[in-house]
Parts: structure tokens; sequence; C-alpha cells
């Protein structure tokens, strides 16, 4: 297997930590150069990624990627070393924040790397949304777009913008709901509302039905992905859909949590959910687990974790995330090799289990020992 010299972009966040740590453990990277405004030391990683980043094959870089000349200087190395591929994980994420936040945060910071990446003739992977049609049925990635979130939307205008640069060697990879050792935003907000009600001793309260779609995808699969696809002539130009077998739903997602937690959850259903006011939902949920919350972490003196229950507005719309992801299924080998084909309970613990040895999660409300492992398959 031929060695790379790897620049990672945003190489410090959940998918970029987990990058470096699987491609220096199963793919014997060479080089990687990871280039973040947040370093290694203050960004919440837990034994094995703090190794992978203290590996003499790995480089930090501090830039702020939205500022040209910054972003023009991490693709020169003081070695002359010619970097083989270029993985932009870089992005702004959050949800609530400005046109101009998303602007400069995702579509400038995106054409600016991709730019240098021309010029130097660099293979460029980028990271996209899945948030790309909200109907209840499977989402090609050649079928029309609606972008339903506003990261999803801005995502949107960089692939179009890729696509318009000449000659320029891309693959887009669009993600659904990403979890793993790391996680803070995809399932993770589900993990913290289940034990903070186990807590409470109240069933666990959602919108809609179970049948809504949210489709998966295990961190160590993505980067399985993006190395399938980063240096093959039939993924250039092309965009993918990285997503397991699971086709889950929130009733599937939710059976796998509750079975963890042993608590129940009621669906409100789709008549009386579309009767709810859902910024005062989204208000009272907040105030109930935050403060729940915030209790549970002061009674185990832990002062300070990334990890918050936050409802956020758009999740809890009535929209699907459901990919189809036969397209890259068709490449190869990748998929008949995937480490994580549906949610299990032990791969959700996992992610519990790291954060309460790291101190950041209270262990009065970890999953109690052992915990049977529900797998989140299709419900009908």
């Amino acid at each position: 297997m031929p060695k790379s010299h790897l620049l990672l972009l945003g190489g410090t966040g959940f998918i970029g930590r987990n990058i470096v740590y699987y491609w220096l453990k199963e793919h014997k990277a060479e080089s990687i150069v990871v280039v973040d405004k947040v370093p290694p030391e203050l960004a919440w990683m837990n034994q094995d990624h703090r190794d992978a980043f203290n590996d003499p094959r790995v480089q930090f870089r501090s830039a702020n990627l939205i500022i040209p000349e910054a972003c023009r200087e991490v693709f020169d190395r003081s070695d002359g070393i010619k970097f083989d591929l270029v993985i932009n994980c870089a992005g702004e994420t959050r949800s609530g924040q400005s046109e101009a936040v998303y602007q400069d945060g995702i579509l400038k910071l995106s054409l600016y790397c991709a730019r240098e990446a021309v010029k130097r003739k660099i293979r460029f992977i980028e990271l996209s949304s899945g948030n790309m049609n909200s109907l209840n049925r499977m989402h090609r990635e050649s079928d029309p777009v609606a972008p339903w979130t506003s990261v999803a939307k801005w995502k949107r205008r960089v692939e179009e913008e890729l696509f318009r640069i000449p000659c320029f060697e891309f693959t887009i990879i669009r993600l659904p709901i990403v979890y793993g050792r790391g996680d803070r935003t995809g399932l993770m907000p589900r993990i913290l509302e289940a034990a903070i009600c186990k807590r409470m001793g109240k069933p666990i309260k959602q919108l809609w039905n179970s049948d809504k779609r949210i489709s998966t995808v295990h961190v160590h699969d993505v980067t399985r992905a993006i190395f399938h696809v980063r240096a093959r002539v039939d993924t250039k130009r092309a965009i993918f859909n990285v997503v397991d077998f699971a086709d889950s739903s929130q009733g599937s997602i939710w059976n796998v949590i509750c079975s963890m937690f042993e608590i129940r959850v009621d669906f409100t259903g789709n008549l009386m959910s579309r009767l709810k006011d859902l910024t005062k939902v989204a208000n009272e949920a907040n105030v109930k687990y935050m403060t729940a919350w915030a209790e549970a972490l002061r009674e185990e003196n832990i002062v300070n974790t990334p990890l918050c229950p936050y409802t956020d507005l758009e999740q809890l719309v009535n929209k699907h995330l459901r990919l189809d992801g036969n397209k890259l299924r068709s490449l190869g080998p990748y998929y008949m090799g995937m480490c994580v084909t549906y949610p299990r309970a032990m791969k959700l613990k996992e992610i519990v289990d790291d954060y309460v040895e790291m101190g950041l999660f209270p262990r009065a409300l970890a999953p109690i020992q052992p915990v049977d492992d529900v797998v989140a398959r299709r419900i009908e």
C-alpha cells in the first residue's frame, strides 16, 4: 500500500481526530499535518487520540482558514514534501448563526482551501452535509436537492462552486448523523437526554412519529470511506453518501438508547406535534435538561465539560434524513468490510464510557453494566 502525506483541515474536531487515529493505525500514513484553530491540548481528546497526535508522524499547525494568507501558508511544508491529499473537515457546524458567519466559515473557507489545492494539483476531499432533502425516501446523490438546515444550505453552495472549478480533482462526501468516540453533536445529545430522564425517573418525550428517518454512520466507517475514494479515477468530481445499513428511524435509535438506560420513550405523534409551538418546546426542554445536567455535574465536581444536552430548533422539525449509500457500495469492497453496519448499544456505550473515563460525564448517569447489545435495525 503506498504511503501518503495528508493535509487535514479542521483536524482536532470529532471526525478529524478519528481520521488521524485510524489512518495511523490502519493505513500507515507517512505524515499528517493537522490544521485547526483549536490546539489538541484544548480539544477534549481521549488518551488514544492524544497518543495519535503525539505520534512523530503528526504535526499540528494553528491557523484560521477564513484568512486567505493563513490558508496559503498551511499548504507549504518546510521540508518541501508535497501533500498527496487534502481532507477538509473544517467549517462552521453550529446552527442558529448569521448568514455572514456561514458565508465566511463554510463557503469562503472551503473555496480558499480548494483553490490552494488546485494550484498545487492535490486531490481534495470535501466533507459535506447529508441534509439535502427532507422527504421520507432514500435520497441518492443525483436526486434534486432542497437543503433544510442552515449548514446544509451553505454546504450545497460549496458543492456547486467546486464543480465550477475546471480540472479540479475532488470528491464530496455527504454525511448523515456521525457517532463514535468523541461525538458531541451526533447521537450524544440524545444519550444525554436519556441519562437525564433516567435520573429524573421520567420517560423521554419526543415529537412526531417513531418512523421519522435519521440516517447514521459510525466515524470509523467515515474514515474508511475517505480512504476508499481518495485516489480512484471513478471518484473524481463526484458526490458520495456515506451511510450505514440501518436505515435508522428515531424509533430504532431511541430503542437502542432506551435499552442502555432502561427507560421508555413516548412519541407525541404527527397530528399532535403539528399543534405544538416548536420554539416553546425547545425552550422548555432546554430549561429542564440543562438544569438537571448542571446539578448532576455539581454532584460529581465536574467543573467543565464540552457535553451539553441543548436542544436546537432544527432538531425538532419534522424533516427526514434518509440517505442512499448504494453508489459508494457499488465501488467495491468498502461496504463488505464495514466496521459498524448498524448503531449498537455497545458502540453507544463506548462513547459514554470514554467521557466518564475523562471525567467529563457523571459516573452516576452512565448506563448500568452490562448493556445488552441492542441493534438499531430498520423499523417500518
